[in-house]
């Protein structure tokens, strides 16, 4: 029981060190999505409200395969590389210059084909609140996202006054979940083991 003990204890300490490992030195306090229908495409802009501790880069995640994108720093367009390989989606730009404080103003533009039924995101840091509008109308909010979290939103319209609104369910109630899990398995094998040991006993001693 010893060894079960200390690894119970250190399946603990990782779930509970999981937003240290994950979460890095930037987290996002808000993402607001407006996206807009053009002639021809997808008008997509993001603007974003981060909370940096100390970082050099920032990472973004875009579907698909944009058109004319930016990524701009207090209106400033800023130079980004693409992940290898290409498919990836995630873009980076180098911040260390930039004095980047929650205060500034980051903004993500870009078209997608006008073709494009979802709008789709991968977080690359944990987020507080995101928004999602189309054509002026609000079409999606959650909240308590984490890292590596996807979204996946229908580009409708919902009637007027309607809004898809979910709040993610934080990490820490999966980590409880697994928890009381590997507890309740680890005391039925032992209990299993016990009434092994103990039908072995009344044998030798009937015998």
């Amino acid at each position: 029981m010893k060894k079960i003990s200390i690894t119970i204890f250190a399946l603990v300490w990782v779930l509970m060190s999981f937003n240290v490992v994950c979460g890095q030195e930037i987290s996002i306090d808000s993402i607001d999505v407006e996206i807009t229908t053009t002639e021809n495409f997808l008008s997509i802009v993001e603007t974003y409200s981060i909370d940096v501790d100390s970082s050099e880069i920032l990472s973004f995640w875009v579907q698909d395969d944009p058109i004319s994108l930016n990524i701009l720093i207090d209106g400033v367009t800023t130079n980004y590389n693409t992940a290898l390989p290409s498919s990836s989606n995630k873009y980076f730009c180098n911040i260390s210059d930039l004095n980047v404080t929650t205060d500034t103003n980051i903004q993500v533009l870009y078209l997608l084909d006008e073709d494009t039924s979802e709008f789709e995101k991968i977080l690359q840091y944990n987020t507080s609140f995101i928004s999602i509008s189309f054509d002026g109308a609000e079409i999606y909010k959650g909240s308590n996202f984490y890292f590596g979290n996807s979204l996946t939103v229908a580009l409708q319209k919902l009637p007027q006054g309607e809004t898809v609104t979910v709040e993610s369910i934080p990490m820490w109630v999966y980590g409880v979940i697994v928890i009381l899990i590997i507890f309740l398995l680890v005391s039925f094998l032992f209990r299993s083991k016990k009434q092994k040991t103990t039908k072995s006993k009344e044998s030798v001693g009937g015998s």
